[in-house]
């Protein structure tokens, strides 16, 4: 079993980390976390795993601290592609959401 480990600045508040371990070439465990530095400290924003066996994304509340998992019907090499473009692609619409919640906002449906 190998493991990668690395950290993609978006701009100096906002990163994802990407943690990856495969076996004979396979990926069988990643975490990529979208974090964003809001009211002096980090926050993870949205996360994507498969903790429990399948790929899933949690797109985290900062009220509850708890992101409700939303199952993603991909295999593991397909699912840690897919999150990183996805965080790529909506980052900035995730932190305003966050930011607003925070804030005591709604929170919205992306």
């Amino acid at each position: 079993m190998a493991g990668k480990r690395f950290e993609v600045l978006l701009t100096p508040e906002d990163r994802y980390e990407v943690e990856i371990v495969t076996d004979r070439g396979q990926v069988t465990q990643f975490t990529i976390r979208y974090d964003a530095y809001l009211q002096g400290a980090w926050h993870a924003i949205v996360i994507f795993d498969n903790h429990g066996g399948h790929a899933h994304q949690h797109l985290m509340d900062p009220i509850t601290g708890k992101g409700e998992p939303r199952t993603i019907p991909l295999d593991l090499k397909e699912a840690v592609t897919y999150a990183i473009y996805k965080i790529q692609a909506m980052w900035e619409g995730w932190r305003e959401q966050y930011k607003r919640r925070l804030q005591g906002g709604e929170p919205d449906l992306l």
